[in-house]
């Protein structure tokens, strides 16, 4: 953790989250690979599909699904 810490730290304050978070995961992937990989892992077993009545007449759907599944999903 020191180490990402320390390697993200000049980028505190100049980045948006979403840079930061991509800059994170990269430098995750060098330091310890195999824990991106548990957690590609956790992520796709819970990936779902959830429905909620919201106004008369209207749902509201949130899913999570693998990319490869997502990326097909939109192209339909």
């Amino acid at each position: 953790a020191a180490t990402v810490l320390a390697a993200l730290e000049p980028w505190f304050g100049v980045e948006d989250a979403p840079r930061l978070r991509r800059r994170t995961r990269r430098l995750l992937a060098r330091v310890c690979p195999d824990l991106l990989r548990q957690r590609a892992v956790r992520a796709r077993s819970e990936s779902a599909l959830r429905r909620w009545v919201d106004e008369p007449g209207v749902d509201t759907w949130l899913g999570t699904f693998p990319s490869e599944e997502a990326c097909r999903a939109w192209a339909a």
